[in-house]
Parts: structure tokens; sequence; C-alpha cells
């Protein structure tokens, strides 16, 4: 019975720790589409609320309206893909409609900046980008994305570890000492 138990101990606690690491490399993996990904005030863990790639040349800018959005923190991703050419300067502003929430800005070579935000409910939110490339023939891709952010809760699971691993040595202590 004890054998039983402490595999079981084991068993769970590497499941669950394979699990949160698939829930990470899924959401690192996911595709980049142009498009509003919101359907109600409701969100799934680590669901991504809006994500967007566009092309611009020269000294451009948009604005994109994501409405409203469930109270919480989210993770706002912008990412020159340097591609065909690196921009210049390329920001994202995260704004309601009197108030800044957030400016992320790729200079001197930075390529990628996350930035974790906290937003209200019932709040409309705009995206709004701006960036210059070398000339103005020349071009520039980037991305953006807004998602819920949830850390991986890995101390619950390493604890579980914890305890399978103890558990079977003190059963191993016990039969060594019978023995």
């Amino acid at each position: 019975m004890r054998k039983f138990i402490i595999s079981s101990c084991l068993a769970l606690s590497c499941v669950s720790v394979g699990a949160q690491a698939s829930m990470v490399s899924l959401d690192s993996e996911s595709a980049v589409a142009s498009t509003v990904i919101q359907s109600g005030l409701e969100l799934a863990q680590n669901e991504t609320i809006y994500e967007d790639v566009r092309m611009m040349s020269g000294t451009d800018g948009n604005v994109s309206r994501i409405g409203k959005v469930a109270a919480g923190e989210y993770e706002l991703t912008l990412t020159d893909f340097v591609f065909p050419a690196m921009f210049d300067e390329l920001k994202v502003a995260l704004t309601t409609a009197t108030n800044i929430v957030s400016i992320i800005s790729l200079e001197s070579g930075i390529t990628s900046w996350s930035e974790v935000v906290e937003l209200a409910a019932n709040e409309s939110y705009y995206l709004s980008v701006f960036g210059t490339t070398a000339s103005p023939s020349s071009y520039g891709l980037y991305g953006i994305k807004l998602a819920q952010y949830s850390p991986v809760p890995l101390p619950a699971s390493a604890l579980l570890l914890l305890s399978g691993l103890f558990a079977w040595g003190v059963s191993s202590a016990k039969r060594k000492r019978a023995l």
C-alpha cells in the first residue's frame, strides 16, 4: 500500500509539472494573425485578446480599438521582425480615451519587449502604433500581442514533487533499517 501511495504522489507531481510545461510551450508557439479575438468579458487563462501583424513604410502610425476587457493583468508585447529591414523607431501605446496605460519603445537594436499591465473592467482600450523606417521607400514588419498574464504556478507542483520524494525517502530508510 505504501508503494502505491508513493508512486501515486510521484506520478501526480510529474504529470502536474508536465502539464504546466506544455501550457507554456503551447502559449509560446501560438500563431500570429491580424485579428481581434475578443468574444466577451470572460476570458480563459492566458487567452489572447488582440494580436496584429502589419507592415509599414516611412513614418506611419495607426490606432486599433480593443474594446472592453475583463479586469486583470495583461502582457503587452511589441516585436520588430526585422523584415525586410529593422525600424529606426517603433512604439506602441496602450491607452483609454483619456489616460495612457503603457508605452513600449523599441530602440537601439531591441527587437522585442513585453510589459505586464493592469487593466480595469468596463473601460475601452486602444493600441496606437508609431513607426519610422530608414527611408520612405523601405518597409518594416511588426507584431503586437495583448494576452492575459498569469505566471505558471510551478512552486505548487514543486512542493508536490518534493513531498513525493520525501515519502519515498522515508519508506526506503525504513526498509533499510528493517533489513
